[in-house]
């Protein structure tokens, strides 16, 4: 029997809505006035109702058509799916800070017995600001973003996860969150930045945000806890920075990124200087850029270079910055 996968997005449009692109079994749709009777049937309509259809009409979407065997395969088919695109959509930061997500999935069965799956989502990701914009991305954009998708794979592909499905025909369950059953002490350091990346995206509030965004680089340039704060910011500021003024300029943003999750995460009241919500959005947007830089250079160049021990890390590290002094 066929089975289709329909995947409603927020906040994404391409600019060419002429184009054909695919990420893998998954088919990005470009937008029609009224629901595409290639994906769309009267059942799943009525399932899914005008509200939740209304996400297809005139917006771009994820689809995929497959065979399977069974009812139980509809289960996985839709777990897969809804992994991919969200993989994908989250690829995306690297070209441009976004707030795509997905909303909602089905996957139905269209011949034999009437079977419906339906998953929804909450507010998904924001951006640095804590914003929900649209954005428009380009062909160029689109294909940079799978390029880094493919270089994700391989940087995820650790002993550590298991993916973990639990089905019942009644009620069916899909545990979507692989890391969340990881054995932690076999995490690489760029998994863990990713991850922690994901949680600081799909946060809106921006102290907690901030807060997030030093976990990530902590990930990437610490092997210790000790003098967590001078090692991030030095560490960052020597790995992207091309001057003595630029490097300043990372450092000292850092530092004040800090003072912030100091405060934060210890309950109290933010510094003046830094409490006000324009401060904190001109905060966590500039270090939201420094990190696109820092990871778009460590996925795409230095894989290697991070996934070194501990104490030849370090010693990289001690290198790359003594080497410059």
């Amino acid at each position: 029997m066929q089975a289709i996968t329909v995947i409603s997005l927020k906040a994404f449009n391409i600019s060419d809505s002429s184009a054909n692109l695919s990420l893998g079994e998954l088919v990005l749709i470009p937008p029609f006035d009224k629901l595409d009777g290639e994906y769309f049937n009267s059942y799943v309509a009525a399932m899914g109702g005008q509200i939740g259809m209304s996400a297809f009409v005139d917006k771009w979407f994820i689809g995929n058509r497959s065979y399977i065997n069974d009812r139980q395969e509809v289960e996985i088919l839709h777990l897969k799916a809804k992994h991919i695109a969200s993989q994908f959509l989250n690829c995306l930061w690297y070209v441009a800070d976004n707030a795509c997500s997905v909303i909602e999935i089905y996957t139905y069965v269209i011949d034999g017995e009437e079977y419906v799956l339906r998953s929804s989502f909450g507010l998904g990701s924001t951006t640095a600001d804590g914003e929900v914009p649209t954005v428009d991305f380009s062909l160029s954009d689109i294909n940079t973003a799978a390029s880094i998708y493919e270089k994700m794979i391989e940087i995820n592909d650790s002993e550590s996860r298991q993916l973990t499905i639990e089905l019942n025909s009644f009620q069916p369950q899909a545990l979507h969150s692989p890391y969340h059953f990881a054995d932690q002490a076999k995490t690489n350091r760029l998994e863990r930045a990713l991850s922690i990346l994901t949680m600081a995206r799909t946060n809106s509030f921006i102290p907690l945000k901030i807060s997030l965004y030093m976990s990530v680089l902590e990930c990437l340039f610490t092997t210790d806890s000790n003098e967590t704060v001078h090692k991030v910011s030095e560490r960052a500021a020597f790995y992207i920075g091309t001057n003595g003024q630029d490097r300043l300029m990372i450092y000292s943003l850092i530092k004040q990124a800090y003072s912030i999750r100091s405060k934060f995460f210890h309950g109290q009241a933010l510094s003046k200087k830094n409490a006000d919500h324009l401060s904190l959005k001109t905060t966590s947007t500039k270090v939201d850029q420094l990190l696109r830089v820092i990871l778009t250079k460590a996925l795409i160049i230095d894989a290697d270079f991070f996934s070194k021990k501990p104490d030849k890390f370090d010693e990289a590290l001690n290198t790359m910055i003594f080497g410059q002094a």
